[in-house]
C-alpha cells in the first residue's frame, strides 16, 4: 500500500476505472435485455457480448487497484466486487473452454449488478460524473474520441446539453453533427 495522500493523478485514474467498470457492466445488461437465463443461453452474440464485457470490468478493476491500492482498500465493498470480477475476467480468458452461459448469467445477477450499484454509489452524481458517462458512450457511437475531450466537453457544455446528448447519441452520425445539434463550439476540438 502507499502511504500518505494519494496523488491526484492516482485518484482520476481509479475514478475512471470505476467509470469504465460501470459502462460496461451497463453495455452488459443491454445485451441481456428482459432474457431469462434459458433465453439467454440460446444467444451466442450474447453470450460473447456479455462474457467480453466481464472482461473489461475485470481489467478496469485490474487498472483501478495498479492506480491506487490505498482508494482501493478505503472501499471494501468495491475491493471486492473488483476482486471478484478480476477472477470471473481470468477465468473468462484463460479458462474460456470452461466458460458456460449459466456461469456467465449467474455472474452478471451475482456480482455485476452489486458492481454497478456500487460503482453509482462511488461516483455519485456530479456534472463531471455525467459527462464522464456521456463521454463513454460517444466513444461507443463515435470512435476515437479526441484525446482530453471528457475535460473540454465538461467546459464548454451546460447541463441541459449534457442531457440532450446522452438521449442524442446514437441517432446522430457523428460526434462534430452531435456537438453541433446542441450549438456546442470547441475552438480547441478539430473534427473534421
Amino acid at each position: 500500500m502507499t502511504s500518505g495522500p494519494c496523488r491526484r493523478s492516482d485518484q482520476a485514474k481509479f475514478q475512471w476505472a470505476v467509470h469504465e467498470a460501470l459502462h460496461h457492466a451497463e453495455r452488459a445488461f443491454d445485451h441481456i435485455g428482459a432474457m431469462s437465463m434459458q433465453e439467454f443461453s440460446r444467444h451466442p452474440m450474447a453470450i460473447d457480448a456479455v462474457t467480453r464485457c466481464i472482461g473489461v470490468i475485470g481489467e478496469a478493476a485490474v487498472r483501478a487497484k495498479k492506480a491506487s491500492a490505498q482508494i482501493y482498500a478505503e472501499h471494501p465493498q468495491l475491493e471486492q466486487l473488483f476482486d471478484d470480477l478480476r477472477e470471473a475476467r481470468n477465468a473468462a480468458i484463460h479458462e474460456y473452454e470452461h466458460v458456460d452461459p449459466e456461469s456467465v448469467y449467474l455472474t452478471m445477477q451475482e456480482t455485476v449488478r452489486p458492481l454497478a450499484d456500487a460503482c453509482r454509489a462511488f461516483l455519485g452524481d456530479s456534472k463531471e460524473v455525467r459527462v464522464a458517462r456521456l463521454v463513454l458512450r460517444i466513444h461507443d457511437r463515435y470512435f476515437p474520441v479526441p484525446v482530453g475531450f471528457a475535460t473540454t466537453l465538461g467546459q464548454y457544455a451546460d447541463e441541459e446539453q449534457i442531457e440532450a446528448m446522452h438521449r442524442q447519441v446514437g441517432d446522430i452520425g457523428s460526434l462534430k453533427e452531435l456537438l453541433e445539434a446542441q450549438g456546442i463550439v470547441i475552438p480547441t476540438l478539430n473534427l473534421d
